[in-house]
């Protein structure tokens, strides 16, 4: 119908309780040549302040994108891109550490948002957000 999908699956090893990652493209292959996919280095390997990433997509698309980025911004600085390629093509025991770490915090911020009453906040998947149902709270009166 015309569409596409743009995905940013900078997330992709932030999954936890034995959730996999799935990307859009492998799990409806259908898209084909519809699907952009973003990813980069700042969650994953904690490099937040590097500025490095990618995009996957059809040709065309990506080659537009480069020549928007290039008028747009300033290169990776080259000590940033070796950084970011060392941490893409080394082990991921780093990243699981983190996600010990993370999963930790997701608990406690779940528990203490649930003990508020009139608070829900279903336990994230991935990531490292919480989003919180506050609707029972709308319209109340506090002390």
């Amino acid at each position: 119908k015309g569409l596409w999908v743009v995905t940013d699956e900078i997330y992709e090893h932030l999954t936890y309780d034995g959730m996999p990652f799935t990307s859009i493209a492998t799990a409806v292959p259908e898209l084909g040549d519809k699907v952009v996919i973003l990813n980069g280095v700042a969650k994953t390997y904690a490099m937040t302040g590097w500025r490095v990433g990618w995009m996957i997509g059809p040709q065309d698309v990506i080659k537009a994108a480069t020549n928007l980025q290039s008028h747009a911004t300033s290169n990776v600085a080259n000590v940033s891109q070796m950084a970011a390629l060392a941490a893409v093509a080394g082990p991921l025991t780093a990243v699981d550490d983190m996600k010990v770490a993370y999963d930790r915090r997701r608990k406690a911020m779940v528990s203490a948002h649930n003990a508020i009453d009139g608070v829900d906040c279903p336990t994230p998947k991935g990531a490292f957000y919480a989003y919180a149902d506050v609707r029972a709270l709308l319209g109340r009166e506090f002390a």
